[in-house]
């Protein structure tokens, strides 16, 4: 149960052997050649605690760490679209009210959109009667 031929698996081991050689040269030396390779963006600092924790898995430290920096990112704030307020159900009424009283409708919302911004409380009768008193 031996190899017949030695010659030939010692030709193939060397074969591989420098095949794997010049693969490794090569991508050695195309590291030292090419330039423009972008640097790793690193945000997070590492320092010697993080290594010695990960190097001993002493997870309690590396989860509270990692707690710690998501908790230094700050928060993103999506703007909050303001409703016209003669868009709302109030401000449709009154502003239908004041084009019944002859005014026309975009007026009425300008009207509307002026008294309901200080006054946001006002029912549309109320808001009616605002625009007439002035």
């Amino acid at each position: 149960m031996g190899v017949e031929n030695p010659e030939i698996v010692q030709i193939l081991a060397s074969f591989f052997a420098t095949l794997l050689g010049v693969f490794w040269s090569a991508c050695f030396i195309q590291g030292i050649i090419r330039e423009g390779v972008p640097k790793l963006n690193q945000e997070v600092k590492i320092d010697d605690q993080d290594l010695f924790a990960a190097a001993t898995g002493d997870e309690e430290y590396l989860m509270a760490h990692l707690v710690l920096k998501e908790d230094d990112k700050p928060e993103v704030k999506t703007p909050v679209k303001q409703v016209k307020p003669h868009k709302t159900k109030d401000g449709q009424e009154a502003a239908s009210g004041l084009v019944s009283l002859g005014y026309k409708r975009a007026q009425a919302n300008r009207l509307v959109d002026d008294i309901l911004t200080y006054n946001p409380t006002l029912t549309p009768e109320q808001v009616v009667l605002e625009v007439l008193q002035k």
